[in-house]
Parts: structure tokens; C-alpha cells; sequence
């Protein structure tokens, strides 16, 4: 049984921080990616300043601009999902009954997991057996993983929120040093012909 449990911490924390390294580098492209745009649209970013629109309002327009690109391809790719769901499901079930099931190997010697399958089995602790035995999962009243990172709704936001702190932060950052580099152009003519 402690197999079992560690077989199931381990996973989900693999889990946990393949969730974690995605969302940093999706925030490190959307650091990139904002002061990229910036940069590329600098002639528009000073025609903004120019006409005096704050440096607020000229970052979120870009940044509500790609997130309305960032939910139609959500939108898109959920769809697509949607229609692959059943080999998408299939390959990722495989993937974690083999992940688990080498977790429990790396953990158990060959007589020990013979002990403890019989004692499961015995004990029907698990309605499972074979190659289903650790997935789906254990029954309702056994240790399950303490958490489940996936799910459109906390995806969508983690996607919004990468792309609102990131690109929004990288555009501040890029239109803040525009804003200073007109005013500073703007105010070197004066002091010259006074």
C-alpha cells in the first residue's frame, strides 16, 4: 500500500512541476513577446503618447489585443480536442499508467509487488486488476492524488493571467522608456533656443 501512495506523490509532483515549468516559460514568452511588440510597433506606440494617451491604456490595448488571439486559439485547439478526445485520452492514459507503474517497479521488489497485489486483491482494495490496476485510480475510500492540475477553466486562466502580467509588464516597461525618450526629444529643442 505505501508503494501505491508513494507511486501516486510522485507522480503528482511531476505533474505539479511540469505544470509549473509551462507556466514560467509561458510567462518568460509573454515578457519576450511584449517588449518584442512594443518595439515593432513603436511608431504607433508614439503616435499614442503623442496624442496623449496614457501609457496604461496603449499596454492594455495590446494586451487585450492578444488576449482576444490567445481565446480564439484556446477556443480553437479546445475544439480540436474535443473532436481527437477519445486517442488523446488513450495516449495520456498510457502515458500515466506507465509512469505510475515505473514509479511502483523502481520502489518495489518483484516478490513485495506479488505480496502486495495478493493483499490488494484479497483485501479488494481495488476493483482493478491486470494492467488497470493503479489507473484509473483507487477506489473512493483509498489514497488518491491530492490534486489534479488540468481543466479549461484553470488552463484558460493561468493562459490570461501569463499573458496579462508578462506582455503587460513588458509593455509598461518598453512605453515607459518611449514616453521618457519624447520628452526628453521634445524638451532638448526648448533649452536650446532659450
Amino acid at each position: 500500500m505505501q508503494a501505491v501512495k508513494a507511486g501516486y506523490a510522485t507522480l503528482d509532483t511531476r505533474y505539479t512541476l511540469t505544470w509549473l515549468v509551462v507556466v514560467a516559460i509561458n510567462l518568460l514568452l509573454c515578457l519576450v513577446f511584449g517588449w518584442w511588440s512594443v518595439r515593432h510597433r513603436r511608431a504607433e506606440s508614439e503616435a499614442y503618447l503623442i496624442l496623449g494617451k496614457s501609457t496604461w491604456s496603449i499596454a492594455a490595448q495590446y494586451v487585450a489585443e492578444s488576449l482576444a488571439v490567445f481565446i480564439a486559439a484556446f477556443l480553437l485547439i479546445g475544439l480540436a480536442t474535443f473532436l481527437l478526445s477519445d486517442s488523446l485520452n488513450h495516449l495520456l492514459v498510457n502515458q500515466s499508467r506507465n509512469a505510475l507503474t515505473a514509479e511502483f517497479s523502481r520502489s518495489v521488489s518483484n516478490t513485495t509487488a506479488n505480496q502486495s497485489l495478493r493483499t490488494l486483491f484479497e483485501h479488494k482494495l481495488t476493483e482493478f486488476t491486470g494492467p488497470g490496476l493503479f489507473f484509473p485510480g483507487p477506489p473512493p475510500n483509498e489514497p488518491q492524488p491530492p490534486h489534479q492540475l488540468f481543466g479549461i477553466i484553470p488552463t484558460a486562466l493561468v493562459g490570461c493571467g501569463t499573458i496579462i502580467g508578462g506582455q503587460g509588464l513588458a509593455a509598461l516597461a518598453e512605453l515607459s522608456v518611449i514616453k521618457h525618450r519624447l520628452l526628453h526629444t521634445v524638451s532638448s529643442p526648448n533649452q536650446t533656443h532659450s
